[in-house]
């Protein structure tokens, strides 16, 4: 069943994107005109809320073919009029926080049909120093190995694709249950080990702190449109999260948006962050500031 759903899920994309009904992952080819033409504005997106509003700054020099797809898809139309009729609203028109964690994280819902959206990733991850953030210890090295590489390694256990660099690190780790062979090796390669692909064109990539605006990661090389907005620093993230912008407006509402009730576990396992009356997200409106 799961190989069937994937391939009614893959049908789907392809019809619908040769159809026009939605944009394939988005290449950057050379220098876009940018998205406003005052050198001094900085673009942004407002999200109208019930009572108040939340104003994000994009960065188009961090992302910018993410940043670009973004503010289409915000301003709309999102799908082909011809089949759909007329539809002026923005993707995330009505949408909701619907996924919230107390002071950490609060994330927009997805406009159905989910799961068929899809950006590419942009990180530069020199940008970010992660060739000269290195292992140090053993210590420190074992916590890689456990909690990362064999977690990702389990992919080949039901029949996925890990890289070849993946598989020599733990077929090493299982001749001795050792992880020293990791000590000098940096987060970059650590990351491409686990299938991250960074751009070779360079880029302000920034790393996830509070107040910062991502999209939803998909896989190692691709985004949802769902935005991710953070309250706290989440350095584990930088390198693998693609930042597109900063809330430069209304963080103490986003605050208030993850202490919103949460629906109850149907057991004491499980978690659930899902916010029993999730915030509506009336519109939003692209603007240079």
């Amino acid at each position: 069943m799961p190989g069937a759903r994937r391939l009614i899920c893959c049908g789907w994309r392809l019809l619908l994107t040769a159809m026009g009904v939605i944009a394939a992952s988005v290449a950057v080819a050379g220098e876009a005109e940018p998205l406003c033409d005052l050198p001094s504005a900085r673009p942004q997106l407002v999200f109208s809320l019930e009572k108040n509003s939340i104003v994000i700054e994009l960065f188009e020099r961090a992302a910018p073919g993410a940043v670009r797809r973004l503010v289409e898809l915000a301003s709309g139309p999102v799908f082909n009029e011809l089949l759909v009729g007329s539809n002026d609203s923005g993707y995330f028109d009505g949408l909701t926080f619907n996924y919230t964690k107390p002071h950490l994280e609060i994330i927009t819902s997805e406009r159905p049909p989910t799961g068929l959206l899809e950006i590419s990733t942009e990180i530069d991850a020199n940008a970010l120093g992660l060739h000269e953030d290195r292992i140090e210890d053993v210590n420190a090295a074992m916590d890689v190995m456990q909690r990362e590489l064999l977690k990702s390694g389990q992919k080949a256990k039901r029949g996925e694709s890990i890289s070849p660099q993946l598989s020599a690190w733990i077929s090493r780790w299982y001749e001795n249950y050792s992880a020293d062979f990791l000590i000098g090796v940096s987060r970059k390669e650590i990351n491409e080990a686990l299938g991250f692909v960074y751009s070779e064109t360079a880029l302000e990539s920034l790393p996830v702190t509070k107040g910062s605006v991502m999209l939803v990661p998909r896989s190692p090389i691709t985004a949802s449109p769902r935005l991710s907005i953070i309250l706290e620093d989440m350095p584990l993230r930088t390198g693998r999260w693609m930042v597109v912008g900063r809330i430069v407006e209304g963080l103490d509402i986003a605050e208030q948006i993850s202490m919103e009730p949460l629906i109850l576990p149907r057991s004491v396992k499980q978690r659930y962050f899902r916010p029993l009356n999730p915030v509506v997200i009336r519109s939003v409106k692209f603007t240079c500031s």
